[in-house]
């Protein structure tokens, strides 16, 4: 789906069509600096979020402004799943595919694990 398409979705639609994409093709997509550090974004309250996309055409506009010089990577979905305890752990949230105005599902990382699995 590219941003155009996912800008005139709704979080909720956004977010089922990444876990489906996931589950289809076992990966997840997320930018990833040269320090190997994923691009995470804060909300108004001061939440932390990792940011995901179903696809690197869906995760490549991101990487500008305070995101440029991150690339996206592609994580293998058993990968992603080991990670979420740690996120848990950590107080982070998914950013569950984001649009351009940075508006995404939050999803607990062991919500988002049970249903990808």
């Amino acid at each position: 789906m590219d941003v155009n398409a996912s800008n005139n979705k709704s979080n909720q639609e956004r977010y089922k069509y990444l876990v489906d994409s996931i589950l289809l093709n076992k990966q997840i997509w997320m930018l990833l600096a040269s320090d190997r550090s994923f691009a995470m974004f804060e909300d108004t309250s001061g939440q932390s979020y990792v940011a995901v996309w179903p696809d690197r055409e869906s995760s490549l506009p991101f990487a500008i402004d305070n995101w440029e010089g991150y690339t996206p990577a592609r994580m293998a979905l058993g990968e992603f799943l080991d990670w979420m305890n740690e996120l848990k752990n950590d107080g982070i949230m998914i950013g569950a595919f984001p649009n351009s105005a940075m508006q995404s599902l939050a999803v607990d990382p062991l919500d988002f694990k049970k249903q990808l699995t």
